[in-house]
């Protein structure tokens, strides 16, 4: 199979920045240079005047606990963005002990931004991730059975780092969601399945699934961080978008900037959009075949929802295509996509021209924006 690893690696770069862009995603996200300045400024705006500094000391313990097993787990693995979250997060941290008998505003400032830069520790395995494509790639760039394998180990490393941070966060009373636990058994599932399908020699179903289980465990982990300190702000009785707001959180309008320059870098058919300040990022199986069967299931569910909503639809697609219709239908759907793949530079715009031939201006609904990285011959 042959895939251009450059587009993948910019893909993967799309879920770094995803995960610096979520609500109360709390991640110092700002560009890391090799010189801090000498002291940190935060605005005053309330939650920091109602902490005390040992409370807040309390909380960077546990989330620097949290998140230096994963730094140093990316390091070995030739991460720079885990060195410099590991360097800033530190330097701020002993800025805080030093003025924490000197100054207390600049000592809580200074744990307060110490907290928020180890919290970006979960990005950092990301960039693991595409290091290890890259160091286990085949002959031009392409995906093989050892680049898949390769992904296996990693993610097996990162899920016990996971399951490690998980505990500790429970221990220490860290009130965790379940969706924690929920997203860790799905990428065991997908891990799994990727193993499966990799057995049944479908490289690219397989590459797919271990990117995505990988994911989830990053995903993952990055909740246990944001919960542990979502926690303790709600426990003090702060708003926590006051607290973004008094710390400097990165804002959407910086991360759409990013997003287009990044949009600038990828060919046509890759298509990335921030909504509400998520990223919608659809990652489908690396063959136009089965891209076309994921689009044809999609179309196909829409217009179905709608028809069983709506008994006039259902009638007019009876009376259209024959009791049968939905077999017809999906047929003449696939058919159309079969013609028209490549030939557009938005799948979107695809799929929503052949729901609004079926159903009609009224009925189209707005779909998602799709991420396609398909095989080029």
């Amino acid at each position: 199979m042959r895939l251009n690893l450059k587009i993948l690696s910019l893909t993967i770069i799309t879920l770094l920045i995803a995960s610096m862009v979520a609500p109360l995603t709390l991640v110092y996200a700002e560009d890391v240079g090799e010189d801090a300045p000498d002291q940190p400024v935060v605005e005053r705006t309330g939650f920091l005047e109602n902490v005390t500094f040992e409370e807040l000391l309390g909380l960077a313990y546990i989330v620097r606990n949290e998140t230096y097993p994963l730094l140093d787990w990316a390091i070995e693995h030739n991460s720079t963005i885990a060195v410099r979250i590991k360097s800033r997060g530190d330097w701020f941290f002993d800025k805080a002990m030093e003025y924490r008998d000197i100054d207390e505003r600049f000592a809580k400032a200074a744990l307060a931004v110490a907290i928020i830069t180890y919290s970006g520790a979960p990005a950092s395995a990301y960039q693991v991730l595409v290091i290890t494509m890259r160091e286990n790639r085949g002959e031009n760039g392409t995906i093989t059975n050892e680049t898949i394998l390769a992904i296996h180990e990693i993610a097996g490393e990162l899920r016990e780092l996971v399951m490690n941070a998980r505990d500790y966060a429970l221990e220490n009373n860290v009130s965790l969601p379940y969706i924690v636990e929920g997203l860790i058994l799905r990428g065991d599932y997908r891990l799994e399945l990727s193993l499966q399908k990799l057995e049944e020699n479908k490289t690219g179903l397989a590459f797919a699934l271990a990117i995505t289980g990988y994911t989830d465990y990053t995903k993952a982990y990055g909740i246990i961080v944001r919960s542990t300190i979502v926690d303790f702000i709600r426990e003090h009785g702060a708003d926590i978008r006051n607290f973004e707001i008094e710390v400097g959180m990165i804002n959407e309008n910086d991360v759409r900037n990013r997003i287009e320059r990044l949009k600038a870098r990828l060919p046509a058919w890759v298509s990335i959009k921030v909504i509400k300040g998520n990223i919608n990022v659809t990652v489908l199986p690396l063959d136009k075949e089965a891209v076309i069967d994921r689009l044809t299931n999609y179309i196909m569910n829409q217009i179905e929802r709608i028809a069983s909503n709506k008994p006039m639809i259902r009638t007019r697609l009876v009376n259209k295509y024959g009791l049968g219709w939905r077999v017809r239908l999906r047929m003449l759907i696939k058919n159309k996509l079969m013609e028209q793949f490549g030939q557009t530079h938005s799948l979107r715009e695809l799929v929503k021209s052949l729901i609004f031939n079926v159903l009609g201006q009224q009925h189209v609904v707005e779909t998602p924006h799709i991420i396609v990285i398909v095989k080029r011959h």
